[in-house]
Order: C-alpha cells, then structure tokens, then sequence
C-alpha cells in the first residue's frame, strides 16, 4: 500500500512539474503541441441546463451560463465542435427574444460580457445581427430541420427588418403544423399583429397557449413586438 502511494505522488508531482514548465517546455513532458484541459468537462451539464432554462422562459439565465463556459465564443467556429455550435444555438435564441440586450451583469464579470449586455443601440443592432448570421448558418448546415427552422423565423421575427422572411418561414411551418416552440408561435402571433391579421394573430396565440407551460410565454407583450421578460434561476 504504501509503495502504491509513493509512485501516485511521483506522478502526480510530475504532472505537476509539467504543467510549471508549460508552454514554454512543453517537450519535457513527452510532447509538442498540447495544452491541459479539464479531467472532467462539465460544459455539457451546463448547455443541458440552458436549454432547459430556454424552454422555461429564463433565457438570460442561460444567457449568462453560455457566456461564462465560452467567453470567447464569437470567434469559434461552426461545425467543428458540438458543443460550440450548441452553445451558438441557444444564445442566439436568447439574444433575439432580450432585443439584443442581455442583463447579465451580476452573473457574468466584466472583462466577458463584451457588447452582449446591449447597452447601445449600436450594439443591440449588432448582437441581433449576430442572431440572424448565427441562425442561417445553423439551418445552412442542417437543412429541412422544422425545430431550426423555427427557430430562425422566431429570431428573424424579432430582428427589425427581417418580418416578411420570418412571416414566410414561420406561415409555412404553420400550415403544415410544424413550429417546434411555444416561442415560434408566438412570434408569428406578432407578425400577425403587425400587419393587422387579426384572425392569424389569434389562431397563432391559440397554438401557443396550446403549447406552453406557461402562459407568460404567450403574453400580449410579445404580441406587441418588445423582448420578452427573461427570468433567472
């Protein structure tokens, strides 16, 4: 038992030796390029609770969560990892239905928020734009994807400009009742609205209602065309 415990010190100071010396003699510890990475990854926990934060209604919860695991996520790439585009997915959702303003100032520290919190109307135009870019690349690489597709309506819809495209995809997707969310139905109730489709308008907040666990999640603010209120956890 003991000799067990001396070779895991051994080890484990090596390992600890190595990760002193590391980058710059990265070599002496077996190898060239490499760097250490978690012994466990806990990203995948964390992306299951934001979408589950998501489909509750508490997008800035999971906003924040998303932000914190990749800080740098802007200049990840699509379609290599997962994870990343995962992560892409939800907090473009999140940022489309917060207008572009996310409010997570208490839970995310400074030097990672970037122009995520939208505290301009510069940068809540541009973290909108990234929804969209976001989105078409998503459905770009996975085509005929109802859940994506609602999805991109649901976010074009709440980029100013983008009505007519968001009013086509999602009236499509109705038709063959195929809008995925509660949130997709509700953004069409909005297009509705805005072009004075009443009769549109109230069978879109019927599907909605249909759908949602809660009722909020269908509430005339949306309707209206503001962010929708995003709660925490």
């Amino acid at each position: 038992m003991e000799k067990r415990w001396v070779i895991r010190l051994f080890v484990a100071v090596g390992f600890v030796a190595c990760a002193s010396i590391a980058p710059k003699n990265a070599e002496a510890c077996g190898g060239g390029d490499w760097e250490f990475v978690p012994a466990v990854d806990y990203r995948p926990q964390g992306l299951d609770k934001s979408e589950q934060d998501i489909h509750e209604g508490n997008h800035l919860s999971a906003a924040a969560r998303i932000i914190r695991m990749f800080p740098e996520l802007r200049k990840a790439k699509l379609g290599i990892d997962p994870k990343i585009d995962r992560a892409y997915r939800l907090l473009s959702l999140a940022t489309a239905r917060a207008g572009g303003s996310l409010a997570v100032e208490k839970e995310v520290p400074a030097w990672a928020r970037g122009s995520w919190v939208g505290k301009t109307e510069q940068d809540r135009a541009a973290n909108l734009t990234w929804a969209v870019t976001t989105m078409r690349s998503l459905n770009e690489a996975k085509k005929d994807d109802p859940a994506l597709q609602t999805e991109l309506g649901e976010v074009l819809a709440r980029a100013p400009g983008n009505e007519t495209e968001a009013r086509e995809i999602l009236g499509k997707l109705a038709q063959k009742d195929l809008i995925s969310s509660p949130e997709g139905y509700a953004a069409l109730a909005m297009l509705h609205a805005k072009s004075g489709d009443t009769a549109g308008r109230e069978a879109a907040m019927k599907k909605c209602q249909a759908m949602a666990k809660s009722q909020s999640m269908c509430g005339d603010d949306r309707v209206a065309g503001t962010p929708a209120a995003g709660g925490r956890s």
